[in-house]
């Protein structure tokens, strides 16, 4: 049912434990990865993160995995 719920929106959600064991990805967000990126052969949350491409506000500078806005939430709980 969660699934469904998820995969019915056009906003990407991203939700992740606090230690990064389990990382669920919707629709929307797994369309945010390249066509190639290996996702079934994943470790954790920040492995997972680690595969998109993520840059700044003025998209000039990629950011580092650790700058991700969900990799900066996670570890204010560490």
């Amino acid at each position: 049912m969660k699934d469904a719920l998820l995969d019915n929106t056009e906003v990407p959600i991203l939700a992740m434990w606090k230690d990064e064991s389990l990382t669920i990805p919707n629709k929307a967000a797994r369309r945010l990865f390249h066509p190639t990126a290996d996702l079934n052969n994943v470790k954790d949350g920040y492995d997972l993160v680690s595969k998109w491409h993520v840059w700044d506000e003025t998209f000039t500078m990629r950011l580092d995995p650790s700058e991700y806005p969900i990799s900066v939430l996670i570890s204010m709980y560490e």
